[in-house]
């Protein structure tokens, strides 16, 4: 009798995972084998002490379990009771405002396809020390209709998702299932209350650092291109009103969205910078001073400036490499390579830098936020630190440009005029 009640008993399929964590609340999200009624994590200080516990009441395969009354800058130890090992995960709060000590977080994202390559990735994620948060641009899993993607996702990301939160970004194989997954661990409506209940864009406070996550597709669904950038003007007007609201609050911006303005990925499956994100979105965060915004979507490492915004394509977490364009690219361009990549940013205080390393732990790219001449910064003629470096490692081809480009305006026009030449709207 006991044998069989232990064979019906649900087993831990995906997760644990942290979403949605503030200075005071975090959710814990998981799934098991067969529906389990009053999934509980306990928690506490220590580890194997858990004087503390909550529940989802709910009768389901997917729990969603909120810890309130937390405090801010905090670590806490954790257990969630559909795990039969009892395994010790940690998480710490968000700061409640200015940070005492650096808020260092990682940039990641097209992790899908490639189990081998985003495991190297993770497990080099994984030895960087002090990380607060994740941030991941798009295509977490192939995610086809009924694929077993999410299970490796899930198995590679097992133990850095447990302990460190995520902020993810709608991708174009999110929307491949019209958001069921996303609904089931992501959706911001369910971590956010003031994000409302159907949009898919959102943002976050780690004490001074601002995430705005916007969603390239709002408008795609089960009869429009998954693979068609959209953004609706209710997702520009939100937009425009939370940055200019971070802003009077004199806190660190980035932007993370999929689709990016910019990139020199070259072939038949890259897919080239976004007219729509350069002509509609752009102009909103460079007016506003944002510090950087991410993007994914080509399968590269790219950094830059565009119209006085330095911009990323962080698209090397696992799926297959796109090369680069070589030679004739605009002084804009700063950094740019065919290889599996991961950015570790550091906000302290005004200052914010960052490295870019691949998986065997090169570092291929630093850099300090503004870039030179981006922004209005002076400097826009020294070199790039790592001009003429090789891409350490032989994970893939580099091509470096010099720093030209100034602040927005006609100076900065002109040198991304050659740019026009690059943008494509392809679909592949």
């Amino acid at each position: 009798m006991l044998l069989a009640v232990l064979l019906l008993a649900p087993v831990l399929t995906r997760g644990p995972m942290l979403v949605g964590v503030t200075s005071e609340s975090a959710y814990v999200v998981w799934q098991t084998s067969e529906r389990q009624a009053n999934g509980t994590v306990r928690i506490g200080s220590a580890p194997g002490n858990y004087p503390a516990s909550a529940q989802d009441a709910s009768y389901t395969e997917t729990h969603h379990v909120q810890l309130t009354g937390l405090l801010p800058a905090t670590t806490y130890h954790y257990a969630i009771d559909s795990d039969p090992r009892a395994q010790d995960s940690t998480f710490t709060t968000a700061p409640a405002g200015p940070a005492l000590t650096p808020i260092r977080f990682i940039v990641y994202g097209d992790s899908r396809t490639n189990t081998s390559d985003h495991q190297s990735v993770v497990n080099a994620i994984r030895q960087e020390p002090n990380i607060s948060f994740l941030l991941h641009t798009g295509d977490m899993a192939q995610n086809y209709p009924f694929s077993q993607e999410w299970d490796t996702f899930f198995q590679v990301e097992h133990d850095l998702l447990r302990s460190t939160p995520l902020f993810p970004t709608i991708g174009n194989h999110e929307t491949l299932d019209s958001l069921y997954t996303w609904g089931l661990y992501f959706s911001p409506p369910r971590f956010n209350p003031d994000s409302g209940g159907s949009v898919r864009y959102y943002s976050a406070d780690w004490g001074p650092v601002h995430l705005v996550s916007l969603d390239t597709f709002d408008q795609t669904g089960p009869a429009v291109d998954p693979k068609l950038d959209t953004i609706s003007d209710a997702q520009l007007e939100w937009m425009k009103a939370d940055l200019d609201a971070a802003r009077a609050k004199r806190q660190t911006i980035f932007i993370s969205l999929h689709h990016g303005a910019v990139s020199h990925a070259v072939g038949p499956a890259a897919h080239g910078g976004s007219e729509l994100i350069l002509n509609e979105v752009i102009p909103e965060p460079s007016a506003r001073h944002v510090t950087a915004a991410f993007a994914g979507h080509d399968h590269i490492y790219e950094r830059g400036c565009i119209f006085g915004v330095d911009y990323f394509v962080a698209g090397g977490g696992g799926a297959p490499l796109y090369p680069v364009a070589d030679g004739g690219l605009p002084s804009s361009v700063l950094s740019l390579h065919s290889t599996l990549a991961y950015s570790v940013i550091t906000v302290q205080g005004a200052s914010v830098s960052g490295v870019t390393k691949n998986p065997h732990g090169i570092q291929i790219d630093s850099f300090v936020l503004p870039s030179p001449g981006c922004q209005g910064d002076a400097g826009a003629d020294d070199p790039a630190p790592d001009a003429g470096q090789p891409d350490a490692g032989g994970t893939g081809t580099t091509t470096t440009a010099s720093r030209a480009c100034g602040s927005a305006g006609a100076a900065t026009l002109i040198c991304l005029l050659p740019l026009a030449f690059l943008f494509r709207r392809k679909r592949a």
